[in-house]
């Protein structure tokens, strides 16, 4: 039999979009999931946090026998970090063993990585650190000192803090314009983006070797880049990190990434998504204002996450966050969506028709 399933690893609610979105993946695999042991989720569904569980495929806490047989390749995900190095050597051995290929789709410059590559090296296991994909063709001495215009409509992405359903709505926009037959070009913001078939920004580009100005510069002429060889109806673009700091521990990269992204490219439509909770008008308008003047761009529409802080973690090294039910959200001025509004194409049609006023579509 041939083995062509790819293993997950380490999974947890946080990457339940990429199971829920999976029919996505340019190739088509069996999926198989793999949490940590001290996680307690062996057994479970992959949408275990949910009130009514839906998905059949279950999480597993080892590479069982016959996932062995069926999986040629185990995925090492971001949160690879939080996991405990014990457990990240018994999972990579197993799959050195099983003649499982390991791709490592999180920061490449960790430790966590060397011991993972250590390992492959000893068994004669194959070893792939999953790029980004970002165009790096480019001659830093050909940059132009100025930004490129950018004909394509642009729709972002950007979150106030992590775990707001960010990459989740990146999968649930390409779901629908592709749906809708418009020709795609994104830019994720997860390095996990590859397995999707669309490409991250390349962590490279925001190191201390490149000053600001020159960072926004090969931003912008970098997806100029993209829209020449691609030629897209529509650019989508997610934004790393959040924009704005939460304390000083938890400062989510003090919106350093959005700002030079903002500046890079003037987004046609921009989505902020927010921990669950519940606004006010004067919320939205305080937030609408700083984006405005932080960034020189208006928010088109709020999106209002299932997830919110737990709040006794605000004060530890690791923020955590917790699935909650949706509350209810309007507003008289702004536009607001929710975790409800991803069951439909009522999100993506509001997104549709602000392009088609604006004309920027050629086949319309």
């Amino acid at each position: 039999m041939e083995r062509k399933g790819i293993i997950l690893y380490p999974y947890d609610l946080e990457h339940y979009p990429i199971v829920k979105y999976k029919e996505l993946v340019e190739i088509s695999k069996p999926l198989f999931l793999l949490a940590p042991k001290g996680y307690g989720l062996a057994g479970k569904q992959a949408d275990y946090f949910l009130e009514k569980p839906e998905t059949e495929i279950a999480i597993l806490e080892e590479i069982e026998e016959e996932v062995a047989k069926q999986a040629n390749e185990i995925c090492i995900l971001d949160t690879i970090e939080k996991v405990e190095v014990e457990d990240i050597e018994e999972v990579i051995v197993r799959a050195c063993e099983a003649n499982i290929n390991v791709l490592y789709a999180a920061e490449p410059s960790t430790e966590r990585c060397e011991i993972a590559r250590r390992i492959c090296e000893q068994y004669k296991n194959s070893f792939t650190v999953v790029e980004s994909n970002f165009p790096m063709e480019l001659d830093w001495r050909k940059i132009q000192p100025a930004k490129k215009k950018i004909s394509t409509p642009v729709v972002m992405v950007c979150g106030i803090s992590p775990m707001t359903q960010k990459f989740e709505l990146q999968l649930y926009l390409r779901k629908y314009f592709k749906q809708h037959k418009y020709s795609v070009s994104q830019i994720g913001s997860k390095i996990t983006s590859g397995l999707f078939g669309f490409c991250s920004i390349a962590p490279y580009i925001f190191s201390c070797d490149n000053t600001e100005v020159r960072k926004i510069h090969t931003i912008n002429n970098m997806i100029k880049k993209i829209e020449e060889e691609e030629n897209p109806d529509v650019i989508i673009i997610g934004v790393p990190g959040g924009i704005l700091p939460l304390t000083a521990k938890h400062h989510f990269g003090y919106g350093v990434y959005a700002y030079e992204i903002f500046n890079a490219i003037c987004p046609d439509f921009t989505i902020l998504s927010l921990p669950n909770g519940e606004y006010t008008d004067e919320f939205y308008d305080n937030i609408n204002k700083m984006s405005k003047y932080k960034f020189g761009v208006d928010i088109d529409a709020f999106f209002i996450s299932s997830f919110t802080p737990i709040s006794n973690s605000i004060i530890t090294a690791e923020l955590e966050f917790a699935y909650t039910k949706e509350k209810k959200n309007t507003s008289s001025l702004y536009k607001v969506f929710s975790n409800s509004s991803l069951q439909g194409d009522k999100l993506f049609k509001e997104i549709e028709n602000k392009l088609l006023m604006y004309g920027k579509y050629g086949q319309f």
